[in-house]
Parts: structure tokens; sequence; C-alpha cells
């Protein structure tokens, strides 16, 4: 209920302020130089609450907290009702029975009043009928909570139910005076004469009021009535109850004070003078409010340091706060969300400096929404952030992000709210790939295995290949992620984050950019820098990759499928096990054969692959002459010390176990070949 209140609040302050933020330097001097009858006490009022955003707002602030209160009251399920108690009758009913009958059934405990006068109580100093007491108590606790709620004319209305048609007079007599006849005559020929509003003698009445307000003998609820339409401050206190009633007293008496001063400023005629005491200024009156024994703690909590500061049009003030309240640890969603919402009305209504106080209080709204996990409210309130703001929260709400539908749909809520996908889709796959992986384990054969955080490194280049105009962008971000593998012994991952690279996407990029292709295979470069440096170091990986594989094939089926010679038979001079021998060893003879030609033939591509990376094109393997990031410069130096003299020592290998030995020898001039350069890496190995 208190939030739909302040939304209430700011609504009614916001519409008045942006409706009205040019008319208020317009003064009213040329509608009294325009108008040939001096204006009435409502035509001076109207003028000051056109002309006046202060007084215009603290009436405002009036209106909104009596609905408040009529709220209230219309939600109470037994709510106290005078009409349940009497019916039409006469004001007074007991008393006048006892002054009219010397015996009654219920004499009053107390000696009563002599007559029956709306002065008679005050005047004579006694007390009416003790059950017309009760009555009298309850009619004016209604009544007095019926001008809380702004419903004067129900006031009213109630006293005359109760026969005290004087008392509805009475409660008339604040109503400020105006003749619109005045106003027929100088527009034209009037048709009719209309009826006369107000209290011509409105100044007398209020006096009179205020006297009544001052008496210490009377009725304090009586005295509330009264302060009320008067504007007696003090008469109003002793009936609050809250931080609501202490507002909505201390602003009755400002505007009733300052409307006062306005009409007597500006009318012709001479008013009854009031007391010094009513002139006395209620400044700062939140101040008072926070000093009440009444509200003073319920002045220091949030919804109403949010309406007091709303109604001073403190917004920064208000940014400022609401931004440290989202900073502590015990803010409720539901808080942060109502703030949130209250930062996004500010701004379309213009206020909403400072940027990043707001920017903070959407973050923190923002934050509570990825946990939640609907990517159509994190996109909608992500795309109100500033630009880097919005790629870094987008980000992250994407990393935790693992089935293909939902990122599908992630996408799909970006595009619709304008995010930068390009950027956000980067960011997410770099912040998953720099994630530190802490081993368990120090076991080396076990390191080198993908774990769990290596798997999700590789599921996040899914992000970047959704788009084909990204795919120039996934292939450098999966070389990046194979790099981090490679150099890490996990080929196994390194194979799988390389897999996750469509293979069209070469091509792709050829067609996207117009490379051709001449007769000798050589490319049209038109790549930018960028671009051509992913694509070469992908074939790098590609190259690197197949080796592994082709060198474990290989070396599998060299050590591990080769046939096995028959055992020698035990009885060599029996006749059917010889026979038994011999074919086994034909068998065996044509198995291993066989097997000459497949390993001749594996050793062939392992070799073809193995060189491959040794007399790598276009400068070598890995190498890049026109890489900028000198991170990755070091990591591309760092996997040329690694691997190629792992390769080399792989083809060493192969060439040594298939008895090549002039082959073997011929690798050391290659090495030491100033083209390649091969021996700068290669240094500490020996032959």
């Amino acid at each position: 209920m208190s939030e739909c209140n302040t939304w209430r609040l700011v609504h009614g302050l916001y519409r008045d302020r942006v409706l009205h933020q040019d008319d208020d330097d317009n003064g009213m001097g040329g509608m009294l130089g325009d108008l040939i009858h001096p204006l009435s006490e409502k035509d001076l009022a109207e003028n000051l609450y056109n002309n006046e955003s202060s007084v215009r707002e603290c009436q405002l602030i009036i209106d909104w907290l009596e609905k408040i209160s009529g709220d209230e009251w219309n939600l109470m399920s037994r709510r106290p009702d005078v009409g349940h108690f009497t019916d039409r009758t006469v004001g007074w009913e007991n008393t006048l029975h006892q002054l009219q009958n010397s015996v009654v059934p219920y004499m009053s405990t107390r000696s009563i009043v002599s007559s029956l006068d709306p002065d008679a109580p005050l005047r004579e100093n006694r007390p009416l009928h003790d059950l017309d007491v009760e009555d009298e108590e309850r009619l004016l606790d209604q009544v007095f909570f019926e001008i809380r709620c702004g419903r004067l004319s129900r006031a009213q209305e109630l006293c005359v139910h109760c026969g005290q048609a004087w008392r509805g007079a009475v409660l008339e007599g604040w109503r400020l005076h105006h003749d619109p006849n005045y106003r027929t005559q100088e527009e034209g020929t009037p048709t009719q004469k209309l009826p006369v509003e107000g209290n011509p003698n409105r100044d007398v009445w209020k006096l009179c009021a205020w006297r009544l307000c001052e008496e210490p003998n009377a009725h304090p609820r009586d005295k509330s009535i009264l302060g009320a339409l008067c504007g007696h401050l003090g008469a109003l206190l002793p009936a609050c109850s809250g931080w609501e009633d202490l507002l909505w007293a201390y602003l009755r008496a400002a505007v009733d004070r300052r409307v006062e001063r306005e009409i007597r400023d500006n009318a012709i005629r001479q008013y009854v003078p009031m007391p010094n005491k009513y002139w006395l200024n209620v400044e700062g009156i939140f101040r008072e409010i926070r000093a009440n024994e009444l509200a003073k703690h319920e002045a220091k909590k949030p919804e109403r340091v949010i309406q007091e500061l709303l109604a001073l049009d403190l917004v920064p003030d208000l940014l400022e706060r609401m931004s440290e309240w989202v900073e502590t640890t015990n803010c409720q969603p539901q808080f942060v969300r109502f703030l949130a919402h209250l930062v996004i009305i500010l701004r379309l209504v213009g206020r909403s400096q400072p940027q990043e106080l707001g920017d903070n209080v959407l973050r923190a709204y923002i934050k509570i929404l990825v946990d939640e996990g609907e990517p159509n409210l994190v996109a909608y309130y992500v795309a109100m952030m500033p630009d880097d703001d919005q790629i870094d929260l987008y980000a992250t709400f994407l990393e935790s992000v693992t089935d293909s539908e939902k990122r599908i749909e992630c996408l799909r809520a970006a595009e619709k709210y304008e995010l930068n996908i390009k950027r956000i889709t980067q960011k997410v796959v770099q912040n998953i790939r720099n994630r530190r992986t802490e081993l368990e384990d120090t076991d080396e054969t076990l390191a080198r295995k993908a774990s769990d955080e290596d798997f999700s490194k590789i599921s996040a280049l899914d992000w970047v290949v959704f788009y084909p105009q990204q795919r120039g962008e996934a292939i450098w971000q999966a070389n990046a992620l194979v790099r981090t593998f490679i150099g890490q012994g996990k080929l196994e991952a390194a194979r799988l984050a390389f897999d996750k690279i469509p293979a069209d996407s070469i091509e792709m990029l050829m067609t996207q950019f117009k490379c051709k292709v001449d007769e000798k295979k050589k490319v049209d470069v038109n790549l930018p820098p960028r671009i051509s440096s992913a694509i070469k170091e992908y074939l790098c990986h590609k190259a690197y990759l197949d080796a592994q594989d082709g060198f474990s094939d290989w070396f599998h089926h060299f050590h591990n499928t080769k046939p096995t010679p028959p055992p020698e038979p035990k009885n060599k001079d029996d006749f059917a096990e010889k026979v038994a021998h011999e074919h086994k060893l034909k068998m065996f003879n044509e198995e291993l054969e066989r097997w000459k030609v497949i390993m001749k033939h594996q050793t062939k591509s392992v070799k073809s692959q193995l060189y491959n990376i040794i007399v790598f094109p276009d400068g070598g393997w890995l190498v890049d002459e026109n890489n900028e990031d000198e991170g990755r410069s070091n990591q591309l130096r760092s996997l040329r010390s690694i691997c190629i003299p792992e390769i080399v020592m792989l083809l060493h290998k192969v060439l040594h176990s298939v008895e090549e030995y002039d082959e073997c020898i011929d690798l050391a001039p290659l090495i030491m070949d100033e083209t390649p350069g091969l021996y700068k890496v290669t240094i500490y190995l020996c032959f």
C-alpha cells in the first residue's frame, strides 16, 4: 500500500510540474489590468494556485494525504459510523427530553445545561446528558475524520443526520466569497442571475473559529475540526497520530496562511485583523515532523524519506539515498524494483541527474533479474543503461546461460531492445575464457584432461557462432582458447574448441570480404589485418592438431597392431604341430605384409602432417608479424618454443622407428636453416 501511495504522489506532483513548468513565470498583473471589477477572494486564490507552484504542490500533497486516509477508512472491515448508532433525530435528544420532563427513565448522572443553543455547554460550563455526550464524541470523531479524508460534504451530511444542522453550517463558513455575476457583465449581457458563492463575512467567521480554537474549555475534537478549516495548527496537532497526519496538519495551516495573505494583500476591502499568532510562518515543515515524537521514527523509514524528498523536489538527494540503500545487504528485491522504476519515471520527466546514481539503482535491480533468469526483462532494463554498462551487465547474464534454446531466446531479446550483440557476445566469451581454472589434483596426467570449467569455456564459443557476421570474431576467440589449452597440454580440449568453428568459416569470410583466389591458390588480400591473423592462426592450430592426431594414430598402429609371430611348436618332431605352425607362420607373414603397407601409408601421412608445421608457409608456424597485441605475441612465441621442438622430436621418432636414418640426419640442416629459423626455438635438442 505504501508503494501505491508513493506512485500516486509521483503522478500528482510530476504531472503538475511537467504541465506547468513554464506557467509560474507569468504573473497576474495583466489579468488585474484587464478587469473592470476587482477580483473576488475565489479569483485571487485561483490565481495564486495558478501562478505559485509551491502552493499548488502543497495542495496536491494535501489531496494525496486525504485520499490515502479515505482509502484506509474504506478498507476497515469494522469501521464505526454514526448512522449505526442513531437515526435522523433532533440534536441532543436526551438532553432535550430531560429538560422537558422532570422525571425520565435514564437521568443524567451530572447536572446538565439549562438551554440547548450550540454555545450552551461552553457558556454554562455544564455537560450534556451522558448519552448525548457519547453521541457527541462519536459524531465529532467521525466529522473530523471525514474532513481528514477531504470529504467535507459528507461531514455536513452527518451533522444534519444527527440534528445538528447548525454545525454543518459552521463547516461552510470558510468558503471564499465570489460573485460570478460581475464576470458575466464584463463578458456580455447576462441571461440570468447566478448565485453568489462563499461567505461574505469569512474574515469574521475565521476570527471566531480561531478564538474557539484558543478556548481552553472547548472540546478538543471541536477545536481540531475548526482548526483544520481556519488554519490553527495548534488545534490540529493533538488530533494527529502519525507522519501523514502531521504532514497534513502542517500543510493545511501553511496553505491557509498563504492564501489568506494573498487575499488580504490584493483585495480592496478591509478585513477583520487576525491575531499575530496566525501569521507566524511554519518553516521547515518536514524538519518539524522529524522532530515530533509521534513521527520521528516513522520519518526515518525509506518510503517516508522518498515521499519527503519527492515533495521537496530534491531529486539529487533522493537518488543519492536510493543508491545507498541498494548497496546494503538487507535491501529487499521488491523495494529495489520500486526504486528502479522510480528512477525510470524520473528520467522520463527529465529529472535524472546525477545519472550515475540512477544507474547504480538500475544495476542493482538488473542483478536481481539476472538471478531470476528472465531474458526479456533483463534485456529491457539493460537497454536503459549506458553503452559500456549494457555490455558488462548483459554479458554477465549470458555467462550463466548454458541451454541452447535459452541462449537463442537471450539473443532474440537483445535484438528486440537493440543491444550491441557483437560486443556483448565477444565480452561473454572473453569473461568465461579468462576464468582461472583451479586444479584440485596436481597429477600431470589428470591435469591434461578437460575439466568441467574447460567444457564451459568451450561451450561459450557458441555465443559468437550464432551470427554469420561474427564468424571472424568466432575464429579469433576460438584461437585464443586453443592457444590456452595447447599451452596446458590439453589436446582433447583444444580439439573440442577448434571443432566449435564451422568448417565453412574461412570460405564464408572470403565471401564476406570479397576475396579472390587465383590459379596459383594465392589469395587477393582484402581482409582486415585482424581477420587475416585469425585465419592464419586457425590454420596453424589445424595443422598442429592434425599432426598430433596423426601421430597418435601412427603410434597406436605401430606399437599395438603389429602382428605377433606364432610361438615355436613344443614338439618339433610332431608332424601335425609342424604343419599347423607353418600355416600360422604363413598367415603371420601375410598379416605382417599388410601391416607394413598400412604403416607405410600411415608413416607417409604423419610425416606430411609433421613437416607441415616445420615448413609452415608465410613466415612460419604461429608467426604473425602484424600482431599488435603484446599478450598474444608472448603466447605465440611461447607455443612455438614448446610445440616446434615437440613436433621435431615426434618426426625424428617416426623416422627412426621406420629406420629412415638418412632423413633423420636431414633434419639437422632443416632446423639450422636461417629462413625458417627453427634453431631459435629448438636449440636445446641434441641429435
